[in-house]
């Protein structure tokens, strides 16, 4: 008897067993794969989105903390504002203050002084030296100069040098310490000088100290001067005190006798100085500016 043929448990392709799922093709595996991905990405952008909103929902400012914020930007903003101008304020009064010293300073009066001697140097009993001078102020300047005051000193020095060191000191001493008088003057800008005469004189104490001795049969004694001084004055812009400073050398050559120079006690000869109890007259000397001290208006 022949053998029974088996029944084939091979499936043609396509078909799936009988009561079982159909199998997709590949194709459409890897389709559905790309989607699951695709969402699986959403669903992460989503999270992400949903955490990030949830922070701002967290720390996002109510209303009264936007009305905070808000309060401060504007309060900064005007202190800002405040420095700016302020800052500009400052700038602006420093050009005003400047512009109205340029206007003072163009419009104010300025005086000159120029001296001369007017009766020549006489010595009081033979000790006392004295002299008048005429000075001639007058202003150069734009406006009227209120409350003038004239001073001025002499004072004795070495007659071996037409110098005198010390006269810028004295010259500070006299007019650092302002004092006006009980007669003061306004003058306008004219072209004709106000004229005032002031007599200036010197101690016989503070002779000795600058004196030189000429030795001879009989000594003789010699001694040089100077004089100081300022004018003070305002202006009609203000209070504010202005000066004009000078200083005289006052200068008498020696000239020889019997054909020599008069020679001090270190063999130098005398070549200027004005001798003790001598009288001097009138052109018998100058005035020469002092090299030490101040000759000019502030």
């Amino acid at each position: 008897m022949g053998r029974k043929k088996r029944k084939s448990n091979k499936r043609p392709p396509g078909q799936e067993p009988s009561g079982g799922n159909p199998i997709p093709p590949l194709g459409q595996i890897e389709a559905e794969e790309d989607k699951k991905a695709r969402k699986t990405q959403e669903n992460k952008h989503m999270a992400e989105n949903n955490q990030g909103k949830a922070l701002w929902e967290k720390y996002a400012p109510t209303a009264n903390g936007w009305l905070v914020i808000f309060t401060g930007v504007l309060a900064a903003s005007s202190i800002y504002q405040f420095a700016v101008t302020r800052g500009q304020l400052r700038i602006m009064e420093r050009q005003l203050i400047e512009t109205q010293r340029a206007l003072e300073v163009d419009q104010r009066p300025w005086l000159s002084v120029q001296a001369k001697p007017t009766h020549g140097l006489i010595w009081v009993n033979g000790k006392q030296p004295a002299m008048s001078l005429q000075f001639s102020i007058k202003n150069v300047g734009k406006t009227i100069a209120k409350r003038i005051n004239l001073d001025a000193k002499m004072f004795p020095t070495s007659a071996e040098m037409p110098v005198a060191i010390e006269a810028v000191k004295k010259q500070d001493e006299l007019c650092d310490q302002i004092k006006t008088g009980p007669i003061t003057y306004d003058l306008f800008p004219t072209s004709e000088p106000m004229e005032r005469e002031l007599s200036v004189s010197v101690v016989p104490s503070a002779i000795e100290g600058q004196a030189i001795a000429i030795p001879g049969e009989k000594p003789r004694k010699f001694v040089g001067f100077y004089v100081v001084g300022c004018v003070t004055y305002n202006s009609s812009f203000s209070d504010a005190l202005h000066q004009t400073r000078f200083a005289y050398h006052l200068l008498r050559p020696i000239g020889t006798e019997g054909g020599k120079f008069l020679t001090m006690s270190d063999g130098k000869p005398l070549l200027t100085g004005f001798e003790i109890g001598v009288n001097v007259p009138n052109g018998g000397f100058g005035l020469m500016d002092e090299l030490s001290a101040s000759n000019a208006a502030n």
